[in-house]
């Protein structure tokens, strides 16, 4: 009897489909070996849409369509009711989905949120898991750069969602880019954003999703930390040390910001956001990302974070030196702290000697007798 497909086996299929069929037919049974380790009952699918894919170009269409139609099942849409809020419009969607815009419907007060909805019947239940923890997360937080919780709940069909706060702005690297922000300006920010991340390791949490995306500037130009979809709470011993996450089930990232133990599998502590935040910085900075894959393929990324070094830069050597500590392939290497991230970027700002550069007589002696402060 066929096996019927949820969408998160579509999900799945597209992107092992897309990871795959450029390559030379002899190269694909090895990468597929390794794909199909945790996930053998997909294999008969890929290898027989492989062997359609010279059939039909728009093969790999389709099969996002198909995964795109079976998430939509049992969503709310547009102009529909949820709870006393009346959804507006959609922000945006994925894999767990569907992030919405809505205005309070009661008559009690005006005021527009975003809600996320997660498709209950159509996703793995750790992920209906994972969602029902980002509730707990974001109700536990209360930081002036953290989007606050609003409320929460379940549709009619079963699907848990989440109330948020509304950010009126935009992505931050959108932000700086259309303000045309100075360098300095920009190191302020992530030093902003920085400090909500800090006030999250101390409440025991790790992001490990810090992207543009998921930090928007407001109208007053402050940052909002949004999106604690994947976050972990960080386990807790008995003696009282915090304990790495692993992954057991899958790796959940946003391959351009992640860490390399992310990609390799190993255990997520703190310093994935430091890493991130490393290439938030960087990109803020240039322009560009410290890491790339001229052939676009995911692979090629993800061997790229995990081996090679950052592409060389022309910014300041203080701020080059923080930048290199912050995205070091070993965690260990990293600052000890996002707290020790943000101390070294505001050091630079006031002029003062940085910690990621290794201190000398000459160096020291040179920062100070250049002026410790530095214009604003």
């Amino acid at each position: 009897m066929p096996t019927l497909l949820t969408a998160a086996d579509w999900i799945e299929i597209q992107r092992i489909f897309d990871a795959v069929v450029e390559l030379p037919p002899e190269q694909r049974p090895t990468r597929l070996n390794d794909f199909f380790a945790s996930h053998p009952h997909l294999r008969t699918h890929i290898e027989s849409l492989l062997e359609a894919a010279g059939e039909s170009s728009h093969l790999s269409a389709a099969i996002g369509t198909a995964a795109e139609d079976a998430l939509s099942v049992g969503l709310p849409s547009v102009g529909d009711p949820l709870g006393p809020y009346l959804i507006n419009s959609i922000l945006g969607h994925g894999g767990m989905g569907v992030v919405y815009r809505a205005t309070r419907a009661d008559h009690e007060y005006q005021k527009d949120v975003a809600i996320k909805v997660v498709g209950f019947g159509l996703v793995l239940p750790e992920h209906r898991q994972r969602f029902l923890m980002e509730r707990q997360i974001l109700a536990n937080l209360d930081h002036p750069n953290i989007a606050r919780l609003l409320d929460g709940g379940t549709t009619q069909s079963g699907c848990p969602y989440v109330v948020m706060e509304y950010v009126h702005g935009q992505p931050i690297d959108r932000h700086c880019k259309e303000k045309s922000l100075s360098q300095r300006e920009c190191i302020r920010l992530v030093i902003e954003v920085a400090r909500a991340v800090e006030y999250a390791h101390q409440h025991l949490i790790v992001h490990r999703d810090l992207k543009p995306d998921n930090i928007f500037i407001d109208s007053e130009g402050s940052p909002k930390l949004l999106d604690f979809g994947i976050a972990k709470a960080l386990g807790v011993g008995e003696d009282g040390m915090t304990r790495g996450l692993t992954q057991t089930v899958e790796r959940i990232m946003t391959p351009d910001y992640a860490s390399p133990e992310q990609i390799l599998g190993q255990p997520i502590t703190t310093s994935t956001d430091i890493f991130q935040l490393g290439v938030l910085l960087y990109v803020l900075l240039t322009g560009v990302p410290p890491f790339r894959a001229p052939s676009g393929r995911i692979g090629e990324l993800e061997n790229s974070i995990c081996n090679d070094a950052p592409r060389k830069t022309d910014l300041p050597t203080d701020i080059d030196r923080i930048v290199l500590q912050a995205l070091e392939k070993d965690p260990r290497r990293r600052y000890p702290s996002i707290a020790a991230l943000a101390e070294d970027l505001q050091r630079h700002l006031d002029g003062f000697p940085v910690k990621a550069r290794a201190s000398s007589w000459r160096y020291t002696t040179w920062k100070f007798a250049t002026g410790i402060k530095q214009p604003s």
